[in-house]
C-alpha cells in the first residue's frame, strides 16, 4: 500500500485558491530547520501515514521557514517553532498550536480545527456532522476530549435551536471531566 506524502507548498497565496476550490482549510507550518521540535514533527508526525492522509484529504498545506524569513513571526503573531496555524481560504484563523505534537494529538487538533471552522462560518449542520468524527479523534485525550464535548453541544444547539442537547453534552462534560477548563466554561447550565 502506498501512503500519501504531504505536498507542501511555500506560500499561503499559492494554496488559497486550491483551498477554496476543494473546500479545504489551509494548514500553515512555521518551522526552523535547527528546531528540535520541528525536526521531530517532520520525522515522526508528518511522516506518519495517517497524518499525511488526513492532511491530504482536508488541508492545503504550507511549509514556511521562519528562520530564513523572520518577518513570518510578526506576520503570523508567533514567537516559537513549530507553530501550526489553521486558516480558512480567506486567511481567517480558526486554530493554532505551538510546539511538537505527536501524530494522534496532531490529528485531534486538526479535527477540532475543522469543527471550529464550521462553527465560525455558521455552518451548524456541517459542524453537527463533523462532531462525532472529531470526538472519535479526541477519545482518551484528557486535554482535548473535554473541548470536543463542549463544541459538540454548541453545534447541536446551534443546528437545532434547542437548548436540551447543549445541556446534555455539558452535563456529561461536567460529570466526566469536572476539573477541565471546558467543564468550568459549561458550569453556566447548573
Amino acid at each position: 500500500m502506498v501512503h500519501a506524502e504531504i505536498q507542501w507548498k511555500d506560500s499561503p497565496l499559492e494554496v488559497s485558491a486550491e483551498a477554496r476550490r476543494e473546500g479545504k482549510l489551509v494548514l500553515l507550518f512555521l518551522f526552523d530547520p535547527d528546531c528540535a521540535g520541528c525536526q521531530r514533527m517532520e520525522k515522526v508526525t508528518f511522516a506518519h501515514p495517517c497524518v499525511a492522509e488526513y492532511i491530504e484529504h482536508h488541508f492545503a498545506p504550507v511549509r514556511m521557514n521562519a528562520a530564513a524569513d523572520v518577518s513570518l513571526f510578526e506576520r503570523y503573531n508567533c514567537f516559537w517553532t513549530p507553530t501550526l496555524i489553521v486558516q480558512d481560504s480567506e486567511a481567517h484563523e480558526c486554530r493554532r498550536t505551538e510546539g511538537f505534537l505527536p501524530p494522534e494529538c496532531f490529528v485531534a487538533e486538526m479535527a477540532l480545527a475543522r469543527l471550529k471552522d464550521a462553527l465560525n462560518r455558521h455552518q451548524f449542520e456541517r459542524a453537527l456532522e463533523l462532531a462525532p468524527e472529531t470526538r472519535r479523534h479526541l477519545e482518551g485525550d484528557k486535554y482535548r476530549e473535554p473541548e470536543g464535548f463542549y463544541w459538540s453541544g454548541v453545534a447541536e444547539y446551534k443546528a437545532s435551536k434547542n437548548v436540551e442537547p447543549l445541556k446534555n453534552w455539558w452535563t456529561r462534560l461536567l460529570e466526566e471531566f469536572p476539573e477541565s477548563e471546558w467543564a468550568k466554561r459549561a458550569e453556566v447550565i447548573r
